[in-house]
Order: structure tokens, then C-alpha cells, then sequence
């Protein structure tokens, strides 16, 4: 009775959100709690009817599920509130219930162990894998960097999913609060070391969208009817496919107004069409990664015989060079950072900047205090010649695999699961229905929100791509440093070459993780 009385309790924590506001702190990049009405509970539903039947009759006998996670504080609060957190803030409210949920329902105890920097995992999971400790259950780790823990010098330290016996593999890989293609794409030769999906805010925020001036876009809005041709709305504009490059490099020049007396540069103190970060810059230019997933540039393809082969020279890559050539240095409108006290972003929330592209969760990060509304759209199309718009999610996706090293796979498995399918029913509809597109739309309309839902519904994987940080060269930097160049094209055959053998090391790596030889 005692434990039926919490369960409820905990679920009646699931009513009505009112949207909160979301603040950034830019000097130390740490998210700080939103400052209006805080008193919001969580509108996800967990009731006893909905709980699928695996999940019923479990008993974990109070087993202590211990989970690292690495990145900042959208990695960890997926797990549980950041530290010194506002517990009323109604994302952290549904974390909370999510989780109290799962404990009460399979009777495990969801301890958060430690939150690790990005660039320090795989330095300290190996450390971890040579000593005696065994408390991880669930390791959360940054899919550039940390996706080769699975296999190379770390073979055999995670649990392949598709080798767990029935009776302890309690994860659908196929279910709605997964990202099944994401799955299929990091699998190889039947080995899946790695899965994402509701579970994680960073796979729910950083997906690439264009960020768009509202009140600038609206100074000139019949202009750019003249110019489309389109007396829709923006947002039937990219209903209709017009929302290109092409598109992009008239809108430089019409809405460009030299403010800083130097009319022979575009600076950041001028009014401009697109900022983003020059190839000099050195920094990690992630806009770039926005842009080429919007003209929906792959980097390999799957060969006859099943396995993936380099594709870098094709028909998108090609079309990508030639138009962000023209918008970085035939536009009299892009500005470009270099490396300095403003981001880019600094720049478009300043009001200057017409346009930009990056990850959704920049609106949280970057944009809260922006004076002037913005709209979210898809990155723009190569040209409206491109079947369809594109994007991806950005390589800081925390992935989550299960570590050779836990003692009890099944609670494991079915706490990864729980924690899936409850973030979906409890977490989801605060940070992504209301936080994600009830904020960051800024209540301009229920257009605005089902345009973040269009955004979704194009996004593609890469197995190059998703597996480029255990490459020895990535290839989603070299068109970060290359941006604007024609280098990317004459050189693309020597790459692809350079790139194949790389792949293969890859591919051989990962075949000691699989046991299958090709």
C-alpha cells in the first residue's frame, strides 16, 4: 500500500505546464533557471494503464543503478537536476518525477555518479575499466568524442545490445521514444554499443535550425515578396520550398545598411544578412555543420555488400561549395567572427544579423535575453532545386551504453528503457512541447511551434558522420576550416581516398568489437 500510495503521488505531479523562460549565463555557459511562474507541474502522464507489460511485476530488490554522464548541463539534467537547480522549475519537476516513478515501479535506486568534461571520458572510463570499481550501470557519453570507448583499444568494455540474453534485454531499440534510424546508423555487422532518444535533451535540442530576425524580416517583408514572388507568410514560404541559398544571397543585399563608415567590409556594427564564422576562425564552427546538413551533404554510402564506403564527392557536396562560396565571399551582407568576445550568436541576439543557423537548443543557451523576436526554420536548401530540406543533430547527442562491467544487466536494461519511455510520457512535453517550442517560438503562433515539428521530421544520418570524432581526421571539420573555399572540391578525390583508408581502420576496429570478419 505504501508503495502504491507513492506511485500515485508521484503521478499526480503530471498536470498542466505553464511555459517558463529560460536564462544563459554567457560567461559561464551554465543554465540558470527561468524567472517567471515557477509553480508549473509536468504535463506527461504515467498512469498505471499506460505502463507496458514488461515493466509490470519487475522488483529490482533496491539495486543501486549508477549512471556517469558526459557534456554539460543539457547532458546531465536529462539524468537529474543540475546542480544548486530550481526544483520548481518544471523541467526539473518532470526529471524528478521521471525518475521517483521509475524507482518506485521497478525498485531500483537511480543514482547520478559523476558528470565528466567532453573531452576527458575516454581518458576516464579507461581508468575506470582498469581498476575494481564496478558502480556504473549507464554510461551517458558526447557522440563525437566518446563513441569509440565501444571497441579499438576498448573492445569488449561495453555490452553489444543484440547479444544480451532475452530474459535480461528489456530495451526496444524499435520503440517511439528511441530514435530507431539513429540506431540502425551507429550499428555495424549486428554490434549496437550505443542509443539515443527522449532520454536525452541534447538529442532533442540540437538539431540544426535557421535562426531569423523577426522584426527585421518583417521591415522588409514586402520587399521579399517582391523578390519570391510568395505573398504567403515565412512560414508558407518554406511550406512552398523557396527557403534556399539562393534565397539567402538576395536577402544580403536587401536588407545590408553600412553602419560603421567602412563601406569597404562588413562588420558586425553594420546591418546584415547572414553571420556566421570564417574559416580562419579556428573555433568550433558547428554553423557550418548546420549549413551543409541543410543541403543535405552525406559523407558515405552503403556499398553492395552491405558495409560503407566513402561517398564525399557527390552531387550535394558540390552544390554546397559552390553556394556557400558565393555567400561568404560573393555577398556584399555575410559577416564572419573570427576569434574574439563575441559568438556569432552574440551577434544575431544584438539585432544585427538578419539570419544565422545553429543548434535549437542555441535559444536556451544564447537567445534568452534577445531584445527582438526570432522565427525557427529548417537550414536553408541548397536551392529550391533540392528535392527537400534537410538536418541533423549535432555531434554533443549524448549516446548511452551499458558497460561490461555492471553486475546486474537486467536492471540496467530496464532502467534504460523506464527511463526512455518515461521521459517521453513525462519529460518530453516539458522541455521540448513547451520549453523548446512554446518559449522559443515566443508565442507567435501555433505555426511557429508545428515548424520545429516540420524541422524534426528531415533529419538524416550518416554513418561516416555519426562516426567521424574515432577518424583520425574528422571530416565535419575539414568543412569547418574550409568554409567558403574552393579547396573543398579540388581536393575532394584525394580526400575521399585519404578518408576510404581511414574508414577502413574504423571499420576493423569496430569488427574486433563484433567478432565478424569481412
Amino acid at each position: 500500500m505504501k508503495k502504491a500510495f507513492r506511485i500515485i503521488a508521484f503521478l499526480m505531479l503530471a498536470v498542466m505546464l505553464v511555459s517558463m523562460f529560460v536564462a544563459c549565463d554567457p560567461d559561464t555557459d551554465k543554465t540558470t533557471e527561468p524567472t517567471g511562474n515557477k509553480t508549473a507541474q509536468p504535463t506527461g502522464t504515467a498512469g498505471n494503464n499506460d505502463i507496458p507489460e514488461k515493466f509490470k511485476g519487475l522488483d529490482f530488490e533496491e539495486e543501486d543503478i549508477g549512471i556517469i554522464m558526459c557534456g554539460g548541463e543539457l547532458a546531465t539534467r536529462s539524468i537529474t537536476l543540475p546542480e544548486e537547480g530550481d526544483e520548481t522549475y518544471s523541467v526539473n519537476v518532470a526529471v524528478k518525477t521521471r525518475n521517483d516513478t521509475i524507482e518506485d515501479l521497478l525498485n531500483v535506486k537511480i543514482t547520478p555518479k559523476e558528470t565528466v568534461a567532453m573531452q576527458d571520458m575516454v581518458g576516464h572510463m579507461r581508468e575506470y575499466f582498469n581498476s575494481p570499481d564496478t558502480s556504473y550501470d549507464i554510461v551517458g557519453v558526447y557522440q563525437y568524442f566518446d563513441m569509440g570507448l565501444a571497441f579499438g583499444d576498448d573492445a569488449g568494455s561495453f555490452f553489444n545490445y543484440n547479444d544480451i540474453e532475452e530474459d535480461e534485454m528489456f530495451l526496444d531499440p524499435t520503440a517511439d521514444y528511441w530514435d530507431e534510424d539513429c540506431y540502425n546508423t551507429l550499428s555495424y555487422e549486428g554490434a549496437s554499443f550505443w542509443i539515443t532518444g527522449d532520454l536525452s535533451q541534447t538529442w532533442l535540442s540540437t538539431i540544426f535550425v535557421s535562426y531569423v530576425n523577426a522584426e527585421m524580416w518583417k521591415e522588409y517583408e514586402d520587399k521579399i515578396e517582391a523578390i519570391t514572388g510568395f505573398d504567403g507568410d515565412i512560414y508558407d514560404l518554406v511550406y512552398e520550398g523557396k527557403w534556399t541559398i539562393d534565397l539567402w544571397l538576395q536577402l544580403n543585399e536587401l536588407v545590408h545598411i553600412n553602419q560603421d563608415g567602412n563601406d569597404a567590409t562588413v562588420s558586425p556594427d553594420d546591418q546584415h544578412g547572414f553571420v556566421g564564422y570564417n574559416s580562419e576562425s579556428n573555433i568550433n564552427n558547428i554553423i557550418v555543420d548546420g549549413m551543409f546538413s541543410g543541403c543535405h551533404v552525406t559523407f558515405s554510402k552503403i556499398g553492395s555488400d552491405g558495409v560503407p564506403v566513402m561517398d564525399y564527392n557527390n552531387k550535394n557536396l558540390k552544390t554546397y561549395v559552390d553556394q556557400t562560396r558565393k555567400l561568404y565571399n560573393e555577398s556584399k551582407s555575410c559577416t564572419v567572427v573570427y576569434n574574439g568576445d563575441m559568438t556569432a550568436m552574440d551577434i544575431f541576439a544584438s539585432g544585427k544579423s538578419l539570419m544565422t543557423v545553429n543548434t535549437l537548443a542555441e535559444a536556451e543557451l544564447s537567445l534568452a535575453d534577445m531584445t527582438a523576436d526570432y522565427y525557427i526554420l529548417p537550414p536553408p536548401k541548397a536551392n529550391e532545386a533540392q528535392k527537400d530540406y534537410a538536418t541533423t543533430v549535432g555531434d554533443g547527442t549524448n549516446q548511452f551504453g551499458i558497460p561490461k562491467t555492471c553486475e546486474n544487466i537486467g536492471a540496467a536494461t530496464a532502467t534504460l528503457e523506464a527511463l526512455g519511455y518515461f521521459s517521453k510520457k513525462i519529460v518530453t512535453p516539458e522541455y521540448y512541447d513547451n520549453a523548446l517550442k512554446g518559449r522559443y517560438t515566443r508565442g507567435d503562433s501555433e505555426k511557429a511551434a508545428n515548424m520545429i515539428d516540420f524541422v524534426r521530421s528531415k533529419i538524416y544520418y550518416d554513418f561516416v558522420l555519426m562516426w567521424t570524432g574515432s577518424m583520425s581526421e574528422s571530416v565535419s571539420w575539414y568543412l569547418r576550416k574550409n568554409i567558403g573555399s574552393n579547396v573543398i572540391s579540388s581536393e575532394a578525390l584525394i580526400k575521399q581516398q585519404t578518408w576510404g583508408r581511414q574508414l577502413g581502420f574504423l571499420l576493423e576496429d569496430l569488427e574486433d568489437s563484433t567478432g565478424v570478419e569481412i
